[in-house]
């Protein structure tokens, strides 16, 4: 999705999609909490906390900062490996709990930031477009390589006609990355003026009831194969921003998409405090 990583960081908070469905998952993990108070025990950053690390402090910036470098690739494939980003999620989750548990709450904000851009990604239809084969297919490189922002923008190529070739399957009309581009542009677009309360969906006591049984992960991939399912990118690459296209994107799949950050949220809270049980289970017994 479209975080706006720009200098304008105030504007980006209010028009960037990751930033507007952060604020929604952060409503639905309050809800979430008063429902299951024990939890509240544990203090979870504050939105404005978490907004520092999206935008130009997330995932985003990097691309623009430090083109391929160490540069966060959230594209999936829904019916293959979900390795690698089973792993980002892992990874910012362990480190939530971890910094949860220590009150360091500057490192948990920006783990949930960071977190919650990869989730909302992995839902996002097109991050589940076959986008680094593409690239390499055309380009014959792979995005990595690609260190420098003009080299991310335009292809290179062996003389003028090549290039023109690659650029048009590129960034033409329909080309893979302009059509990327435009279809996050759309949602963002959507939802600019849409209240984050307005994007909200609350998870079912069975959802919560999976999460405390430790199968957050299980949940989240399912999602991934849900979003899929619904053909979004697919539809929108046919025929465009449909009104049927826009009606569900902005009632049914920004809503689950929020959902599913606040439960992996909920999650990283689940896991501290089941830490801290533990780191207070074994002073007691050292004690003994």
């Amino acid at each position: 999705m479209y975080s706006r990583a720009t200098p304008f960081q105030k504007a980006d908070k209010i028009a960037g999609t990751h930033q507007k469905i952060d604020r929604a998952a952060r409503l639905i993990l309050r809800e979430i909490i008063s429902k299951n108070p024990k939890f509240s025990k544990i203090h979870f950053p504050k939105i404005d906390e978490i907004l520092v690390f999206e935008g130009n402090g997330g995932p985003d910036g990097i691309k623009t900062k430090s083109p391929g470098k160490d540069e966060p690739w959230h594209f999936v494939e829904p019916y293959g490996d979900l390795a690698p980003i089973r792993s980002y999620v892992e990874n910012h989750l362990f480190n939530i709990s971890k910094a949860l548990s220590e009150e360091n709450f500057v490192r948990a904000s920006f783990e949930a930031g960071w977190m919650a851009h990869a989730i909302t990604d992995a839902l996002t239809p097109a991050h589940q477009f076959p986008m680094t084969d593409k690239i390499i297919e055309i380009s014959g490189k792979k995005p990595e390589e690609r260190d420098k922002l003009i080299k991310k923008m335009f292809l290179s190529g062996e003389n003028w006609r090549e290039r023109i070739l690659k650029n048009w399957e590129y960034i033409g009309p329909k080309g893979v990355m302009s059509s990327h581009m435009l279809y996050e542009m759309g949602v963002a677009t959507m939802i600019t003026s849409v209240a984050a309360k307005k994007i909200i969906k609350s998870p079912t006591d069975e959802e919560i009831l999976r999460v405390l049984k430790g199968e957050f992960m299980q949940i989240f991939e399912e999602k991934i194969k849900w979003v899929a399912g619904q053909k979004y990118y697919e539809r929108y690459l046919e025929k465009g921003w449909t009104t049927a296209l826009a009606r569900e994107t902005k009632h049914d799949l920004l809503p689950e998409i929020s959902k599913i950050v606040a439960l992996g949220w909920f999650e990283g809270i689940r896991r501290a405090l089941e830490e801290d049980f533990e780191n207070t289970k074994n002073k007691s017994e050292d004690k003994k």
